[in-house]
């Protein structure tokens, strides 16, 4: 995946959308991660990448004309039958019908265009995430969706949660920014915490450096969102896992701590 200005040098808009549409120049490739966890209660899915059909800028046909403009103007893609996740779980053991939950960060089509592969599996998403979800007629009717309300019994400084295993080490938090429902993924492993962080950020680098998506939806909620992950992370060593980063995978394995 390729973008165009990722980090709109304006904050308000529509001076960052601006910024990015008149942007001639591409970032480097980007992967889109889909993360799997073999827990001991289950093994979970976290999001389902993108499919083919996403190099086709006809699917969003439905969506008028800006934003079919916007798909061929402001993103290349170019992803492969081999790389879809159906395939990719096969390559590395893992049966579909065995997933316990698929967990949406976001409704993205680069996150949710593998749904079509989880008809069975119960798929786990913020309430209101979904409620405000994107390209709604790209996502299979007949799907089993969870919906979830972040309550208020909270995670360490997170003011809402929904924990997802019993217990209770694996659990949704509210991070909206770049979309009104955003939300990452904390896992607390014995040595670390490991926080699926969706599209909170691209890199790890732009939160340590504060440097915002372009194309938040709210860069109020992105800011604070910002703020509770590195308030967390500071009390709480952690391995930090954006969905596009190209060093996530060397931080996963090593336990490089944010």
């Amino acid at each position: 995946m390729k973008t165009k200005a990722h980090t709109g040098r304006f904050g308000a808009f529509p001076l960052r959308v601006l910024d990015i549409m008149f942007d001639k120049n591409f970032i480097e490739w980007r992967p889109i991660y889909v993360w799997v966890i073999d827990h001991p209660e289950g093994v979970y899915v976290i999001d389902t990448g993108a499919t083919t059909r996403v190099n086709d800028f006809n699917i969003y046909n439905k969506a008028g004309w800006l934003r079919k403009w916007f798909a061929k103007t402001q993103v290349k893609t170019n992803i492969t039958r081999e790389e879809e996740i159906d395939m990719q779980l096969r390559r590395i053991g893992f049966d579909i019908s065995k997933v316990k939950a698929v967990i949406m960060t976001h409704t993205h089509l680069d996150h949710t265009d593998g749904l079509k592969y989880f008809k069975g599996n119960k798929i786990i998403v913020n309430e209101y995430e979904w409620s405000k979800r994107d390209l709604a007629y790209l996502i299979p009717d007949d799907l089993q969706i969870n919906t979830v309300k972040l309550n208020g019994q909270g995670f360490y400084n997170f003011s809402k949660a929904h924990f997802i295993s019993q217990s209770k080490d694996l659990v949704l938090v509210p991070t909206p920014g770049h979309s009104v429902g955003h939300c990452s993924v904390i896992l607390k492993a014995d040595d670390v915490s490991i926080i699926f962080a969706g599209d909170v950020v691209y890199d790890q680098e732009q939160l340590y450096q504060d440097r915002h998506i372009g194309v938040d939806e709210s860069r109020k909620d992105s800011i604070n969102s910002f703020k509770v992950l590195k308030a967390y992370m500071k009390k709480n060593p952690s391995v930090f896992l954006p969905s596009h980063d190209r060093g996530a995978i060397d931080r996963l394995i090593n336990r490089r701590i944010f």
